[in-house]
């Protein structure tokens, strides 16, 4: 009986410990925690970049980089294998159209030019000669028609009068006969005099003809090298810029090389580049903001290069507003291609606190306290990132980057 008191003393005064124990406990951790919230980290309000969730456009966008070039650039090649003699301009050189860029050596174009010249006045001998002669011959034919016309004349009265005296039995059958052969060949001999006339005439207008056709060949030869003659002398076929210039005197040069190019500055354009890793969301069409040193300008993607290098793709991008007086050859800008746009979603400006679309956290401010709070974001560009879930409007949230306070739940906000 005794032994069963002292176990129930026993266990009871061991029931009581623990529970002093426990209580105790529960002080200590609520003065611990109390104390950690009392002396939790707290950053200074204008060490951080803060932002207020709005209404508002979205759009997705890619980031790129170009320099401006000239829209027209014309290319100057050589018009034969020669090489050149004088050099007036150089590169970077303002130009007007006809301007003199350089000379070729056209040594070897005149010799042609000249014995073209040559050929051609022998042909236009030539055709004197034939006609000339045309002349000469047709002449003697046509005085031996006028003879045999005479010899016929008197022939044709010879006999008509034997015709009258055969009827009176005064000339025999066979003296009209003889004078009726005599006139029918003499009329034979008048044709083929006419018929010689004609084909003298075919003839030599087959000759001129011919030589007519040579003139025009060597005349179409004379006027491609005289054009090529013309070009030794290298123009600017447009007022603009030279942004190449074969320089060197005396430098041989093929036919078809390049000597010059020149820029027309009038119309500008943007060559872009940026990764392939974005080359299945582009398309022609998109639209372009420009970064422009007196402010956005837009554009539209025009071509999208089909070559890459490096991991490199080349975009043109030409400027929705021409004559944009702040532009110049080789000016490196900044691009953002628009992919995508949304109308009135709710969307605060990017910042380095948001780690592209989809989940994660961030830390809102209210009352002086940032919270974390789990988020879903979509779109997003330079200015602004849209908000799915998590926010509403008008939360205040810290965009700056502020990863070394990530493991806390609350940031006193001073």
């Amino acid at each position: 009986m005794d032994s069963n008191i002292d176990n129930e003393t026993l266990n009871a005064q061991k029931r009581r410990k623990i529970t002093k124990f426990i209580g105790w406990l529960a002080i200590v951790l609520s003065i611990f925690y109390g104390i950690q919230y009392m002396i939790s980290p707290a950053i200074k309000r204008d060490s951080i970049q803060v932002a207020i969730v709005e209404q508002g456009p979205v759009s997705s966008s890619i980031l790129a980089s170009g320099i401006v070039v000239p829209r027209f650039e014309q290319q100057i090649s050589s018009p034969l294998q020669t090489e050149i003699s004088r050099v007036f301009l150089k590169t970077g050189a303002q130009v007007k159209a006809g301007d003199i860029i350089m000379e070729l050596n056209n040594s070897k174009i005149l010799l042609v030019v000249n014995g073209l010249h040559d050929q051609i006045q022998l042909k236009e001998v030539a055709t004197d000669r034939l006609k000339q002669q045309q002349t000469k011959d047709v002449r003697a034919l046509q005085s031996g028609i006028e003879l045999l016309n005479v010899d016929l004349k008197g022939q044709n009265i010879h006999l008509n009068r034997y015709l009258e005296l055969q009827k009176k039995h005064i000339v025999s059958d066979f003296d009209v006969d003889t004078a009726r052969l005599t006139v029918e060949k003499s009329q034979i001999e008048l044709r083929q005099l006419a018929e010689q006339i004609n084909d003298i005439r075919g003839l030599i207008k087959i000759d001129l003809e011919k030589i007519a056709l040579e003139k025009k060949i060597l005349t179409h030869q004379l006027a491609t090298q005289q054009t090529l003659l013309a070009q030794c002398q290298v123009k600017a076929p447009y007022d603009g810029i030279l942004t190449h210039v074969l320089d060197q005197t005396g430098q041989n040069v093929n036919q078809g090389l390049t000597l010059a190019k020149v820029a027309n500055l009038k119309s500008y354009r943007i060559e872009g580049t940026l990764s392939d890793y974005y080359a299945q969301q582009l398309s022609n069409g998109l639209e372009v903001k420009i970064k422009l040193p007196s402010g956005d300008s837009i554009g539209t993607l025009t071509r999208v290069l089909p070559t890459v290098t490096d991991g490199v793709m080349q975009i043109l991008v030409d400027f929705n507003q021409p004559n944009i007086s702040q532009l110049r050859p080789n000016l490196r800008l900044e691009l953002e291609i628009v992919t995508a746009q949304k109308e009135q979603r709710l969307r605060i400006k990017n910042g380095i606190a948001f780690n592209g679309g989809g989940s994660q956290e961030i830390f809102v401010i209210n009352k002086g306290i940032a919270r974390k709070r789990k988020i879903t974001t979509g779109m997003s560009n330079a200015q602004y990132i849209e908000i799915i879930a998590g926010l509403k409007q008008s939360d205040e949230v810290i965009i700056s980057d502020i990863s070394e306070y990530q493991h806390l739940e609350n940031i006193q906000i001073n």
